[in-house]
């Protein structure tokens, strides 16, 4: 998600946020209509937004994680006269990839002021892009791709199930204020295929697994929350499960968690805080930064017969954004093991961790 960006923004980003009164930006409220593929594009009068690809590839011999993130923070809701050297929105960017097989993790960050056409967002589609970095809806498929001199991604994604709203048809509340909310989208199954280098070697990716979050908000910042966790699982039964929780100043989950599950056929069900259960069964430190964070989960929704086991691929998913949100944090590439009732169940997941402080 998380994708919980307004919590984010408004820490990392003061000068940026508050150039413009929070009254400038459009509210998040219930009952707004999304319209598709138009709400798939930016929206300026919100003051963040993010678009989230985080998937699992195979190539013939080998697994690989990823993460593509594009964040929009809003200066100024208009600009009148707006010349090339203006801009009302900042754009930021990460580019994650996990190699299983060689237990490494390499990312990279950047901005950009979005001036001369460096970086922007269609306002009619999915079309957002940074630099060489973008992601784009190209009839009834995703293109995302990214180049760096020793990574570069491509792929190409189709949905195999349809868009997912959470909350309540998308409006996702994530505090007691009014307006302390995001409206919150997802592709919970993109299924393709393409190529991925890491340093001088190419690999075919034959699959492609991948997860898509799109959430916009002007939300100000809960300031007695400082992190959360977010989990997003495709499970080998064909169903998906999103589960995240919002933690407050003591560590400790706040009431403001939530979750959607999605069943084979595309349908969900909204999980209340007391629907499910987040258990770490093990904890890793960074060497980098001495941040502590937990390392492996049980995972249960008992209302779904849902009991798992998630443990990352590698350890040490670390990313530290200097170039960018200036916000350190692990994200990163999980298997998956369980059950559904007696039904053995696999799969793969995506974890972002954020808020936790070195020892």
């Amino acid at each position: 998600m998380n994708k919980l960006l307004f919590l984010l923004v408004l820490l990392v980003f003061p000068a940026l946020t508050f150039a413009s009164p929070a009254d400038d930006f459009e509210s998040v409220t219930p009952g707004r209509t999304l319209r598709f593929p138009r709400d798939h594009g930016a929206h300026p009068s919100f003051k963040t937004e993010w678009w989230y690809f985080t998937g699992h590839l195979r190539s013939r011999e080998q697994t690989f994680g990823f993460e593509l993130t594009f964040f929009r923070v809003g200066i100024r809701p208009r600009l009148e006269g707006r010349s090339a050297w203006e801009s009302p929105s900042v754009y930021l960017a990460h580019f994650a990839v996990t190699d299983d097989t060689n237990n490494s993790f390499v990312f990279v960050d950047r901005s950009s002021r979005g001036a001369f056409e460096d970086a922007g967002a269609s306002l009619e589609t999915l079309d957002v892009s940074i630099k060489n970095w973008s992601a784009k809806l190209v009839g009834e498929q995703i293109v995302v791709s990214a180049s760096e001199p020793n990574q570069s991604l491509s792929l190409t994604l189709t949905p195999s199930k349809k868009l997912i709203f959470h909350g309540e048809n998308g409006f996702s509340q994530k505090g007691a204020a009014n307006g302390d909310a995001s409206y919150y989208t997802s592709f919970t199954r993109l299924n393709g295929g393409g190529t991925l280098s890491i340093g001088a070697r190419t690999y075919a990716i034959d699959q492609a697994d991948v997860w898509m979050d799109h959430e916009f908000s002007s939300s100000p910042s809960t300031r007695e929350q400082i992190g959360w966790d977010w989990f997003a699982l495709q499970l080998s039964n064909n169903t998906e499960l999103m589960v995240y929780q919002l933690r407050g100043q003591d560590g400790r989950p706040s009431r403001f968690a939530s979750g959607t599950f999605v069943d084979q056929s595309g349908e969900t069900t909204t999980l209340k805080p007391e629907d499910f259960t987040i258990r770490p069964i093990g904890s890793w430190k960074s060497p980098t930064t001495a941040i502590l964070y937990p390392s492996g989960w049980e995972l249960s929704v008992p209302s779904k017969n849902l009991s798992l086991v998630l443990t990352p691929t590698v350890k040490d998913q670390e990313l530290r954004t200097e170039s960018s949100t200036n916000v350190t944090y692990w994200e990163g590439r999980n298997t998956v093991t369980g059950k559904l009732g007696i039904e053995n169940l696999t799969g793969n997941a995506y974890v972002e961790l954020v808020g936790y402080r070195p020892e």
